[in-house]
């Protein structure tokens, strides 16, 4: 479920609506977050602001170094069917367990995240290789 839906709340604190609340700055979220009937009344509000989340916009709300250790717990559970033959986790399997809410997840993002995780091994676990 990609959350890349934006929804912007119109007055000074935002705006509530369909038990939400909608900051200025806008919030993320899915199709699959509201039923149709709450789509509806979103559609009908004019206190709220809908729009389609740019890729730019998303990487602003996901900051790299969040995405990336968020990227690296995930690592640590990976089974070893979910690394490829080159010995680095596959994106796939990365992105199946991190869900969407944090956009597009790229395999530079996942390089950055397996190399500070492999520079933080102890020679001890290094030499185990």
């Amino acid at each position: 479920m990609t959350k890349d839906i934006k929804i912007c709340g119109l007055g000074l604190t935002g705006f509530w609506r369909c038990g939400t609340h909608f900051p200025p700055e806008g919030k993320f979220v899915a199709k699959d977050d509201f039923s149709d009937t709450q789509w509806k009344i979103l559609k009908a509000e004019k206190m709220v602001r809908i729009t389609e989340a740019t890729e730019a916009e998303i990487e602003a709300a996901n900051p790299p170094n969040e995405l990336h250790a968020r990227i690296a717990e995930v690592i640590q559970l990976l089974s070893p069917e979910d690394f490829g033959q080159d010995g680095k986790p596959k994106v796939d399997a990365i992105r199946d367990r991190l869900g969407d809410g944090f956009g597009k997840i790229r395999a530079a993002d996942r390089d950055e995240a397996w190399d500070a995780i492999q520079a933080n091994r102890t020679d001890a676990e290094k030499g185990d290789e």
